[in-house]
């Protein structure tokens, strides 16, 4: 697939994107998680692992880092590449909060058990095609997850991600 174009509907927002019941359900949880954590209540933990990782505000470091690639590992085959980074830019907007030594440990603790426990059922239930978060082009053709990949890996270098990704969120 051409990645000027996929860049360029981006651009103009005309992507569509289709989530997953499953996905809002677990959207939910993970607001859940994050207040939690001592996080703002309309940002997921993604979100927050994407924030602190992506943006120079951010606390950046080893642990945002690790957080980010086990919840990215985990949620690939549901809702595509970089999955923090797309939940970053689709509340950019909202209050990011730092994570002392304490709700650090409570963060890894969730983020370890639940990845862990939804590893085998998210590889599963992301055979039934539904299920799977869908990026749309205007002309109708879905995104394969592998374009949206090389696209999204090329963003991420900018000095603003969401600039672009905007596009590929809700």
């Amino acid at each position: 697939m051409n990645q000027q174009r996929i860049e360029d509907s981006a651009r103009d927002g005309s992507i569509k994107v289709r989530y997953s019941w499953i996905m809002q359900v677990l959207l939910v949880l993970d607001q859940f998680g994050n207040v939690i954590a001592g996080g703002n209540s309309d940002i997921t933990i993604s979100g927050r692992a994407g924030y602190h990782v992506h943006v120079p505000e951010g606390e950046g470091g080893t642990f945002w880092k690790k957080m980010e690639g086990i919840i990215n590992y985990t949620f690939y085959p549901l809702d595509g590449p970089h999955h923090c980074l797309l939940a970053y830019c689709s509340d950019k907007d909202e209050e990011y909060r730092a994570a002392n030594l304490f709700f650090r440990i409570v963060l890894g603790i969730m983020v370890f058990v639940f990845c862990i426990l939804l590893f085998f059922p998210i590889r599963l239930i992301t055979f039934i095609k539904a299920l799977r978060t869908h990026y749309v082009l205007p002309t109708g053709e879905e995104i394969p997850y592998e374009d949206l990949e090389i696209t999204i890996n090329n963003v991420a270098k900018m000095k603003d991600p969401c600039e672009l990704l905007e596009g590929f969120v809700k």
